[in-house]
């Protein structure tokens, strides 16, 4: 296990006291753990950790952070909670009372701000890391997280326009985030390849993967794509194909720093467009 005791989850977690040893984080931080390597490490990268952590130092420590703290957000709702002969009560004794509901809420937001964070933080690592290309980027957890080109959960809030209309979906934590990562490849394959050809959607979906060094011109378009992505995952389809529709105005204006999308079909369409759908040739 990264965690081994709750004595090494301490150094993660808030500046409070601690008076017992909590063993309901026990079975929190083994869920915690194994949610980081199903969801974001790959069980290949996990090994690695367990076999040399001074060698992966660095990683070792930014997914204890991670573990600790999620174990702990975990946890916090049953903290207080005493089972009795005659069900629940909330503990209590005589020189400690139950912490107020509003001091509970802002611990929670905190705790789960320092994960968001810490997830994106080590997210971002690994992207840009090279020493681990070989074995995250050929894992199952590395094409989920990048296959929709928003891959982590300050990107998305870069890019999403909150309103009341998308407030009932709107993300808001990391955890609520990263469900929507199927969301952000269907709005590819969905609403932006047609206008954009599904050529040159994964042409750029690689370039990023890759850390390849783009044009002013083609950065200016992955920022109108992303902000579409993010419209069209929350169901605001019009907003999203607003962007995508400037951002082939702009590429077909600029041809030559886009080959890709001028070789194919979606690029000789005429410019025109019917209520629902995407551009046509009206040949």
């Amino acid at each position: 296990m990264i965690i081994d005791n709750f004595l090494q989850m301490k150094t993660y977690l808030p500046a409070i006291t601690i008076k017992a040893d909590i063993t309901a984080l026990d079975d929190m931080k083994n869920i915690a753990e194994q949610e980081l390597v199903d969801e974001i490490l790959s069980e290949e990268l996990y090994q690695l950790i367990l076999q040399d952590r001074t060698e992966h130092k660095t990683l070792a420590i930014q997914c204890e952070r991670i573990i600790s703290l999620n174990a702990f957000l975990k946890v916090i709702p049953d903290l207080d909670l005493v089972l009795t002969q005659s069900g629940f009560a909330v503990h209590n004794s005589e020189s400690m009372s139950p912490a107020s509901t509003a001091r509970v809420k802002g611990l929670t937001i905190s705790i789960q701000e320092r994960v968001d964070n810490a997830t994106d933080t080590l997210i971002r690592y690994l992207i840009s890391s090279e020493k681990y290309e070989d074995i995250w980027r050929s894992s199952s957890q590395f094409a989920n997280i990048t296959a929709g080109i928003i891959s982590t959960y300050t990107e998305f809030k870069e890019h999403a326009q909150y309103s009341p209309a998308v407030a009932t979906v709107y993300p808001k934590n990391y955890s609520e985030f990263k469900k929507m990562y199927a969301n952000f490849s269907m709005a590819i394959i969905g609403e932006i390849a047609p206008y954009l050809s599904a050529d040159y959607c994964s042409e750029l979906i690689e370039k990023v993967r890759d850390k390849e060094l783009l044009t002013l011109h083609e950065k200016y378009v992955l920022s109108l794509i992303k902000y579409a992505i993010c419209a069209i995952s929350m169901n605001d389809v019009a907003t999203g194909r607003s962007y995508v529709i400037k951002a082939r105005s702009y590429m077909l204006k600029r041809g030559d720093d886009f080959p890709t999308f001028m070789a194919s079909d979606e690029a000789k369409a005429l410019d025109s467009t019917d209520n629902d759908g995407p551009i046509y040739s009206m040949l």
